[in-house]
């Protein structure tokens, strides 16, 4: 072996007698190099805490439906005949009695006119039979006359008692006739809706025109067997239009269902709108909550923010770094948040997110806080 390889097997020699002394003396790691191992290397629970605060909460009952006129009426043709002339159009503002159409009146005006012809010639016949019967009974009481003639006098002044009546009759249906040829407005409101053009030809039930009052508005809700029993007229309603989802308007409980609709087995509620801005019209969808009671001065808190237990519900609250579990209970709920009435005060810390997954004394990081809930 040369002087070098012997040098070389030397230093091998030495490197592995080292290695093993250094491996002899080390020996195994304490428990307490174990434990500030394991306490460095655990990563503590993210959660997002807000304070907790006094407030006001509604309960309500929720629903949704679509405004109507106070009062809408369908308008039908009641007489035969063609469209003359129209005086109003879709939109305008209509007092009651003012002429929308017109439907041939000259024709129902002649006719009227015949009417009143006849009853003339009517009453004129009457009068002189009575008279005659009045004479002729003086007679038949003398002698003069025999028991013929006077049940003739008595027959003429009967029937023309009875065609009188009938022309009586007549003319009131000419007087109709002649009237339902002049389409006017029944109501205060505007015309909605205008189904005809002149020259068309109706006939009675033929939609014609659709007048509206706006002026209050009407909502009608469908309510559940739970809801309609906490439902009282009077009860004030909060809505806000779809279309304007930044207004809100106020109404009240105008009118409650006393059964349920046959098809959808809901309770049928009516709301008075009396106040409102003038780009609230009928047919527009709004959301409706019907106040059944306010509390005032409660500590309110989000539904979300508690967890379920075998024995009720707990929540978190933070003391420094740690999250401690308490026990609650709660009252009303009105959408997410719940009344708390007790487990938790004023000004507490509470856990409202990454609250699922702890447990008491848990350490925390808090990885966002809120001013308030």
């Amino acid at each position: 072996m040369s002087f070098y390889s012997r040098c070389r097997f030397a230093t091998v020699i030495s490197l592995l007698l080292l290695a093993w002394i250094m491996i002899g003396c080390s020996g195994k790691p304490s428990s307490d190099a174990r434990k500030d191992t394991e306490e460095s290397s655990r990563i503590d629970p993210a959660v997002w805490v807000s304070t907790v605060q006094r407030g006001n909460l509604q309960e309500t009952v929720r629903g949704t439906g679509t405004l109507e006129g106070w009062e809408d009426l369908q308008v039908l043709a009641k007489v035969t005949g063609t469209i003359t002339r129209i005086h109003s159009r879709l939109g305008d503002a209509l007092q009651k009695d003012s002429l929308i159409l017109e439907i041939e009146p000259e024709v129902w005006d002649l006719q009227l006119a015949q009417a009143e012809a006849a009853l003339l010639q009517a009453e004129a016949n009457f009068e002189t039979n009575a008279a005659d019967l009045t004479r002729y009974e003086a007679l038949y009481v003398q002698g003069d006359i025999s028991d013929m003639e006077i049940e003739a006098a008595r027959a003429a002044e009967k029937n023309s008692r009875s065609m009188l009546l009938s022309a009586q009759a007549a003319l009131e249906l000419a007087k109709r006739t002649a009237a339902d040829a002049r389409v006017r407005a029944t109501i205060n409101g505007y015309l909605a809706a205008l189904d005809v053009e002149e020259g068309e030809m109706v006939a009675p039930g033929t939609p014609i025109c659709r007048v509206v009052r706006t002026r209050p508005l009407k909502l009608r809700l469908g309510l559940t067997e739970m809801e309609i029993v906490r439902i009282k007229k009077g009860q004030d309603v909060r809505m806000i239009p779809d279309a304007f989802p930044n207004m809100e308007v106020d109404g009240t409980v105008h009118r409650v269902g006393v059964a349920a609709d046959l098809q959808s087995r809901l309770f049928p509620v009516e709301i008075r709108v009396q106040d409102f801005p003038k780009e609230l019209k009928p047919g527009m969808v709004v959301r409706a909550r019907i106040v059944l009671k306010e509390h005032r001065d409660v500590i309110i808190v989000p539904r979300q923010s508690f967890v379920e237990t075998g024995q009720g519900y707990k929540a978190f609250i933070v003391q420094g770094n740690v999250a401690r579990s308490v026990p609650v209970t709660f009252g009303a709920q009105e959408a997410n948040n719940v009344i708390v009435t007790s487990g938790l005060k004023e000004g507490d810390q509470l856990v409202i997110r990454g609250h699922q997954i702890l447990e008491d004394s848990a350490r925390i990081t808090i990885e966002r806080t809120d001013d308030g809930l």
